[in-house]
């Protein structure tokens, strides 16, 4: 459940930057939120499920 969510984050945050670049003009909602799911994700793999995944999810959001 917990890589689950982790990689729900992670999709929802890509997503609604993506949203952010082509859909909606400007540095507006989506991208905050964007950023935030990113940042929730990371931390949740970090505290959840180790050093190394979380090391792997954030290598994985700065890839994306």
């Amino acid at each position: 459940m917990n890589i689950f969510l982790v990689v729900l984050l992670v999709l929802a945050g890509v997503a609604l930057l993506l949203m952010e670049m082509f859909l909606l003009p400007g540095f507006g909602i989506a991208g905050i939120s964007g950023f935030g799911f990113l940042i929730a994700g990371v931390v949740w793999a970090w505290i959840r499920l180790g050093h190394l995944a979380g090391i792997i999810t954030l290598l994985t959001c700065l890839v994306l």
